[in-house]
């Protein structure tokens, strides 16, 4: 039979059935003080894990037709890694238009005595930092990044509608200056059809064939655009992705 509580002195003076009585009733309560949060906590974590909606992938099989919930979303260029416009230069010369780290060296060194300058022909002015990348502002055709109503406008023969933000900017610029074809047919002599199928993406660009790569299959080339990505070699060109 337990006796009043004031008789307990503590856990090792005081008689058994004072511990029995009085102090086990202490170590419970203790006990659960310190296991019903946890307890609690567990049983949100699983209500949450519960109530959010399920995550599926698909895995890209590289066959015609194939979506990416985000839209197209080509894979970064490497390198120019910025955090700001300032950071930001344009390089121009015979062979393109570039942007780059300005702490970085001029990416483009045609050689020779040639003083044109790419990006004046093609009207690029500036460049701007865009997900963490230095790039040419407007230097693009990419109508699969095209998210607007905007009608394309009518180019002549040898050039494409510029797009940039997601829509058409009314301007068009020389082919030679496109990320973007209509086909691999608008593909010249010297270049390979690149068929990029990464981030989503489902669209074809013309590429100029590596120089050392002659005579070999066209991932040769191909590699260093596709970067970590599978490469295929067509009959025209290459698949990334």
């Amino acid at each position: 039979m337990c006796r009043p509580a004031g008789a307990c002195r503590g856990p090792t003076s005081s008689p058994s059935w004072c511990r029995e009585c009085y102090l086990r009733p202490v170590r419970i309560r203790l006990c659960w003080s310190v296991l019903l949060p946890v307890a609690l906590s567990f049983a949100a974590c699983d209500k949450e894990s519960n109530d959010s909606p399920a995550t599926t992938t698909s895995e890209d099989t590289g066959g015609e037709g194939n979506e990416h919930t985000d839209g197209c979303v080509p894979p970064p260029a490497e390198g120019n890694a910025c955090i700001s416009d300032d950071a930001c230069g344009l390089a121009g010369d015979c062979c393109g238009c570039s942007a780059y780290v300005q702490t970085s060296v001029d990416p483009l060194d045609c050689g020779g005595s040639c003083t044109a300058d790419k990006c004046e022909e093609w009207g690029i002015t500036n460049a701007a930092c865009q997900s963490g990348r230095c790039v040419a502002v407007g230097l693009s055709c990419n109508q699969a990044l095209v998210t607007c109503d905007a009608a394309p406008p009518e180019c002549d023969a040898g050039s494409l509608p510029q797009v940039w933000d997601g829509c058409f900017t009314g301007a068009c610029l020389p082919r030679e200056a496109c990320d973007w074809a209509p086909d691999c047919g608008a593909c010249g002599e010297g270049e390979l059809c690149m068929h990029e199928r990464r981030g989503g993406c489902d669209y074809v660009r013309c590429v100029e064939a590596i120089v050392e790569c002659q005579g070999e299959p066209a991932c040769c080339t191909g590699e260093s655009w596709c970067g970590p990505a599978a490469c295929t070699s067509t009959a025209d060109g290459f698949v990334c992705g």
